[in-house]
């Protein structure tokens, strides 16, 4: 059993496989680590695949992890583990049917994390998803994005429908390199559109990327794992957090999916940073 890597590092799936074919295997089988059937995974196939044909060696490629049930008990742990923590989700994993007291405690703690105007008696919290708003254009012809939405879709401050349906994906360094003009025109208007609708800073980012600056670590790690959901990909370092650049993202496509997914997050990061500090307040 050995490890590679498609892009950024080695060694890289062709290295790999030619190295185990150099040390007499005859059939390798390449388990990716990635959660759906997208880009990544088309070319971890082509390049697995020609590597076998060049070394003598026949390759199997597996599926995502995705749907495999055993990832989705992971994920749901996890989820409760980051609002109650550790302790309290075990209690509830060896919690008897009967025993209220953990799941009630859970209730409570999941309700906390909802701004003070949903904890009322009989609020409801709004299912009606966030719209597709027009792009709307200030006098010179330029997306004013800070115009663009006048209300966010409550249901997501609680997990509620993603923007998108399919996941938007990062570019690989060479595509993203490959139209610098281009390229730059993408990036600065992701850095206007996000400085626009949240005020936050930007940050250089490696190719295929660019850097969102965050007030702090733990807003950062928000931030990732909400924009994510909204089927956005998106990675951290530190408080810096990255969201995809391309050359042929287009406004109405790539950059409108980006901008909203992190306007939407950022107004409920900020309803969720609120809510701890009343919280806090003796």
């Amino acid at each position: 059993m050995g490890y590679a890597f498609l892009d950024v590092t080695g060694p890289s799936v062709g290295e790999a496989i030619t190295r185990w074919a150099t040390l007499g295997a005859r059939r390798l089988v390449v388990v990716p680590h990635v959660l759906f059937a997208g880009p990544a995974l088309r070319r971890l196939r082509r390049r697995a695949g020609a590597a076998g044909v060049a070394a003598g060696v026949h390759v199997a490629v597996a599926g995502p992890l995705a749907p495999h049930p055993a990832l989705l008990r992971a994920l749901a742990r996890r989820h409760v583990e980051a609002l109650v923590g550790p302790d309290l989700a075990r209690q509830l994993g060896d919690a008897h049917a009967h025993d209220r007291a953990p799941r009630e405690d859970l209730e409570a703690r999941m309700a906390a994390l909802l701004p003070p105007r949903y904890r009322a008696p009989g609020v409801v919290v709004g299912s009606a998803p966030m719209p597709a708003a027009p792009l709307v254009r200030d006098a010179d012809g330029r997306v004013a994005w800070g115009s663009t939405w006048e209300s966010f879709c409550e249901l997501a401050l609680a997990g509620g429908p993603p923007h998108r349906g399919r996941l938007l994906e990062p570019v690989t360094r060479d595509e993203a390199l490959g139209d610098p003009a281009r390229y730059a025109d993408v990036v600065r208007e992701l850095a206007r559109a996000i400085r626009m609708t949240t005020g936050l800073a930007l940050a250089d980012g490696p190719p295929g990327w660019i850097g969102v600056t965050c007030a702090s670590e733990e807003m950062a790690i928000w931030l990732v794992r909400a924009i994510i959901v909204e089927n956005v990909m998106a990675r951290r370092e530190g408080r810096v957090l990255y969201l995809p650049a391309g050359p042929r993202f287009t406004l109405d496509g790539e950059i409108k999916s980006i901008v909203t997914a992190v306007a939407k997050t950022h107004h409920y990061w900020i309803e969720h940073a609120a809510t701890r500090g009343s919280d806090r307040t003796p």
